[in-house]
């Protein structure tokens, strides 16, 4: 049997494992609600009266679970199951995709599947700590939120998905920062120089470059006349001139 970790790709052991235990987590809250609205004692004026309590799914389900009731609220959320469950599906293919195939398909594909698993894993979240903190639930209302079992494993869940998506970001952003840093360094110092050559010619305006044309002067004569003109000459046959005014129709200013 071939060993699983022959295919593994090298680097990606720790964010997969993370970001798999961050989805297998998740899973829980299929079936059981993340937190409840309980009542605060009195409860009722019969002692042996249950205290009121509405479970909430992380999904969207509420329904009644007080046990002496015949379950009077009862509100299901078909389409937000089914969400739930596309989105942890996704979230596992994308971790494997992270970690058996390689190059930036496998980093793509991995980012896409937890990215839409932990938008849903730490949207709930989200939701039940806004109730919390909103004083929705005070004591005026004789109401308090209780985070049940499954609602532990949600914020599990929550931030092992965001650290396995750092870790699968994490080197494409710091070569992005460092290409970015780079980049403003040279443009800085094209800048300063710019800035120099300025300064010192007077101007803020950088001087335009006169630009000569090379002219080949002949020596006039037979062979003799021009090899005795080459070595009086010597170095002369070739120049350069800047002056407009030497050779007219040979210099041109720069375009």
């Amino acid at each position: 049997m071939t060993d699983i970790r022959t295919h593994l790709v090298a680097g990606r052991l720790t964010a997969a494992l993370v970001g798999l235990v961050g989805v297998l987590l998740a899973f829980p809250m299929l079936a059981l609600p993340t937190h409840a609205i309980l009542q605060k004692p009195p409860y009722a004026a019969d002692p042996d009266a249950s205290p009121f309590r509405l479970s909430v799914w992380s999904w969207g389900h509420v329904a009644d679970t007080t046990g002496n009731t015949d379950g009077q609220i009862d509100v299901g959320s078909p389409t937000g199951l089914f969400i739930f469950v596309v989105a942890l599906a996704v979230g596992l293919a994308g971790v494997v995709a992270y970690a058996f195939r390689p190059g930036t398909d496998g980093r793509i594909l991995g980012v896409a599947g937890l990215a839409w698993a932990g938008s849903h894993v730490v949207g709930g979240l989200g939701h039940r700590l806004g109730d919390t903190l909103s004083g929705l639930f005070d004591d005026g209302d004789q109401l308090v939120v209780q985070t049940l079992p499954a609602g532990y494993l949600e914020v599990a869940s929550a931030a092992l998905l965001v650290v396995s998506l750092g870790l699968l970001v994490l080197r494409p952003l710091v070569a992005l920062v460092r290409s970015a840093v780079v980049r403003a360094g040279a443009l800085a110092r094209r800048l300063s120089a710019r800035g120099e050559t300025s300064d010192a010619a007077g101007t803020t305006e950088p001087a335009t470059p006169r630009v000569g044309i090379a002219t080949i002067r002949d020596v006039p004569g037979g062979p003799e006349v021009r090899a005795a003109g080459r070595r009086e000459h010597a170095g002369t046959g070739v120049g350069f001139s800047d002056d407009p005014a030497a050779d007219p129709d040979r210099f041109r200013p720069p375009r």
